[in-house]
C-alpha cells in the first residue's frame, strides 16, 4: 500500500499528491514538466524525461523511510478544537500522547495498514 505519493523534479521542487484525484504539476523554467496524481489511492507520474526522483513510500518498506515520510493531517488541536488550518505533521513530529490517541482512533474503522504505521512508530519509540 502507498503511504507517500511524491516525486522531486531535477530542479529540486517536491511535488506531493495527498489524496486521491490532488493533481500536482510543475513546469520547470526550461520548459520540462512533470507530475504526480493520486494521493495514497493510486500513483500516476507524468514528465518530459526520467530525470526526476520517486521519493514513494509503501508499506512494505523500512519503518525509519516511513517515519520519515509519512505525513498526517490535523485538523484539531489536543483539546478538540477545529485549527483554522490543517496542519501536515511528518509521523516522527507527532507528540507521543498524539500518536497514543491515533493508535486508538485507527484501531477501529479506518484502513487497517495505516493503523499499523501508528502501531509500528509506539514499537519504534519504545526501543
Amino acid at each position: 500500500m502507498l503511504l507517500y505519493n511524491a516525486i522531486k523534479c531535477p530542479d529540486g521542487t517536491l511535488l506531493v499528491s495527498r489524496h486521491q484525484h490532488d493533481f500536482q504539476m510543475h513546469r520547470q523554467k526550461d520548459g520540462r514538466e512533470y507530475f504526480v496524481d493520486g494521493g495514497l489511492a493510486y500513483q500516476r507520474i507524468g514528465h518530459s524525461d526520467t530525470e526526476y526522483i520517486n521519493l514513494s513510500v509503501y508499506t512494505h518498506d523500512l519503518h525509519e523511510k516511513i517515519r520519515e515520510h509519512f505525513d498526517w493531517i490535523r485538523h484539531f488541536d489536543k483539546d478538540m478544537n477545529k485549527l483554522p488550518q490543517p496542519e501536515i505533521i511528518k509521523l516522527k513530529d507527532i507528540t507521543d500522547e498524539h500518536l497514543m490517541k491515533l493508535v486508538e482512533w485507527t484501531d477501529t474503522g479506518f484502513h487497517k495498514e495505516i493503523h499499523k504505521v501508528f502501531v509500528d512508530e509506539v514499537e519504534y519509540r519504545n526501543q
